[in-house]
């Protein structure tokens, strides 16, 4: 599931959010009121008591005790109205609530006209002091119902119009000093209904802000459980990728092992000239391929997460010697100049990598130099070292320096000459070092040359020297009567192995387990020298325990364990000195190679 996917399944299962309209205001307004006017049965008692106790003694009538129980009574009633409704409002239909406000409305107009009709009841038999104080008393009323009240304008208007327009009524109609009072209460009640508006809009416009944000949330949650859900069909789709990874290496490396054996051995028995011509580029088109797919692999294990660096001290002149001894045959051949400085310096980094880094770099630069010379320098600081690869080649657009890290992406060679490659190689260059954190820097000019600068952490020599150069003994008198167990269970690949070792005159012991080949050695009183095994063997076998139950009975052998894994820093004892892990395909020179340097480790134990 790519990004587009989700984003178009976020687009049609997200929708936006419907835009808050005066049905869900009024039902926020409704609650709030509810929620008040729950509490307004005891405020009213308590101002009962108080105002029976103030205007007692100025006013001591029946009339007083009346109006005070009649407006505890509609607020009862208004409060119990609340209490039985509100929890109605989560369930309500939008016309529900409609018809619960209408009938708070109207409980709020029996409120107004009962705490009202006090300018009746007790106004008109008291003093003109006590008319006033109960004129103030009713406009503090309507006031104070501003704060339980105004969310919604018209609740408010039919609780403040009954109250005030009755005591604007009362004064009117008294005359003379009575007139201005009314006056006043028309701006009173004026200014409340300004006010009354301005609070509801505040309100209408805070409900909706919330709501929106509700929406949002909820619409937030719902694609961030898609996206969840997207991430998790990726990271299954990743590990199933993975795995086909690790089994495809194994099963596609074998038989690309086997044939680059069957071509190298070939290529040896031939002696017609146009014959060992076609063998030449056979096997040109079997390390092509071989790159091809190493390269195809590391990209889908960089992009999967699934390499880790396995970290060590080494002597950066050993990786060096080993690129010039590769790459020197072939500048020979175009006339061209190879320059590798000399170094004393010691760099923590995974060898492997570096390697692939540093040879990759070098062999491009010979590749696309067709005179003068390829140079490899290398300049220390207190805590780095920069090795820095340059070429007098056909140099690079400033504006295609960005892209040679692209995968597949190749400046020079439109018609995709496969001898060329594939242009994976920068590709993994870029993301090797960016797995090692070692920078890479690019400078380069058209008709010039280029320069590719690593730079890479240095650190206290060792002993451990991975990557050291072995010396070149005596190739077939070192390898003539040696005892080599080779444990692999598929003839594809034992039988080209068992002429080669015949051919250099060593004594192979072909076998599929530990227990055939102790069986092997007894039967033909030979001892073992070197153990070679395939790390993948049947009944989920590998060679890791092949090599300790051999070693249980033989001692400390030199072992090498050659594997098609796509992550061999994962296998077992990786980061230490027991065995070698060499990864297939493996060409002949370099199956020669791996045992001298086994029979060295042999020599090198004995001695």
């Amino acid at each position: 599931m790519n990004a587009s996917t989700i984003e178009q399944k976020s687009e049609q299962e997200v929708e936006p959010a419907p835009e808050i309209g005066r049905p869900a205001v009024l039902r926020e307004s409704l609650r709030v009121r509810f929620l008040q006017v729950k509490r307004g049965f005891a405020a009213m008692v308590i101002m009962s008591l108080i105002l029976g106790t103030l205007l007692w003694p100025a006013c001591p009538d029946a009339r007083l005790i009346a109006w005070l129980v009649i407006s505890c009574a509609a607020s009862a009633n208004t409060t119990l109205y609340g209490r039985r409704n509100e929890k109605l409002l989560d369930t309500a239909s939008d016309e529900t609530v409609a018809r619960l406000n209408a009938r708070l409305q109207l409980q709020n107009v029996i409120n107004g006209l009962t705490v009202g009709s006090g300018v009746w009841w007790v106004a008109a038999v008291s003093h003109y002091e006590t008319q006033l104080l109960i004129t103030a008393i009713l406009c503090f009323h309507a006031v104070a119902s501003l704060a339980t009240l105004s969310t919604d304008t018209r609740t408010y208007l039919m609780n403040m119009v009954p109250n005030l327009s009755q005591l604007f009524i009362y004064w009117a109609m008294a005359g003379g000093t009575g007139f201005s009072i009314a006056v006043s209460v028309i701006c009173v009640m004026f200014f409340l209904s300004i006010f009354a508006r301005q609070n509801s809009r505040v309100f209408a416009e805070s409900v909706r802000i919330r709501l929106e944000n509700i929406e949002l949330l909820a619409a937030l949650s719902r694609e961030k459980r898609e996206v969840e859900r997207a991430l998790s069909v990726a990271e299954e789709a990743n590990l199933a990728k993975s795995r086909f990874l690790a089994s495809a290496s194994h099963d596609l490396r074998q038989p690309l092992h086997a044939l680059g054996l069957w071509a190298d051995l070939l290529r040896e028995s031939l002696t017609s000239p146009a014959a060992i011509e076609r063998a030449d580029k056979m096997l040109l088109s079997v390390e092509s391929l071989d790159r091809m797919f190493s390269g195809l692999l590391d990209l889908s294990r960089f992009d999967s997460g699934n390499i880790k660096a396995d970290w060590k001290r080494v002597s950066l002149q050993n990786i060096l010697t080993e690129i010039d001894n590769d790459y020197h045959g072939e500048a020979l051949i175009k006339d061209i100049e190879l320059k590798i400085s000399n170094t004393s310096a010691w760099v923590f980094t995974d060898p492997l990598w570096l390697k692939r880094i540093l040879r990759n770099l070098v062999a491009n630069a010979v590749k696309y130099t067709e005179h003068g010379s390829v140079t490899v320098t290398c300049e220390e600081s207190d805590n780095s070292v920069r090795v820095t690869v340059r070429d007098t080649g056909i140099g690079i657009k400033r504006e295609e320096l960005d892209r040679i890290f692209e995968e597949y992406y190749q400046l020079h060679n439109p018609a995709r000459d496969r001898t060329l490659g594939v242009g994976l190689g920068l590709a993994i260059v870029k993301r090797a070092c960016n797995l090692l954190g070692h920078p890479i820097e690019v400078q380069s000019e058209p008709g010039i040359g280029s320069d590719f600068t690593v730079t890479i952490p240095k650190c206290k020599s060792g002993a451990n020297t991975e990557g050291a150069a072995m010396p070149a003994p005596d190739e077939n008198e070192a390898l003539r009567n040696l005892v080599v167990i080779v444990v692999e269970d598929d003839k594809q690949v034992t039988e080209p192995m068992r002429e080669m070792l015949l051919e250099w005159k060593c004594i192979p012991v072909i076998c599929e387990n530990a227990e055939e080949a102790m069986h092997l050695l007894s039967s033909q009183q030979l001892a073992p020298q070197i153990i070679i095994s395939d790390y993948r063997l049947r009944d989920a076998l590998t060679g890791d325990i092949v090599v300790r139950k051999l070693r249980r009975r033989y001692g400390p052998l030199p072992a090498a364990i050659i594997t098609g894994e796509v992550n061999i820093a994962e296998l077992p004892s990786r980061g230490n000195s027991e065995w070698l892990i060499v990864q297939k395909p493996l060409s002949r020179g370099q199956i020669k190679q791996l045992l001298l340097e086994l029979n060295q480790l042999s020599l090198t134990q004995k001695s």
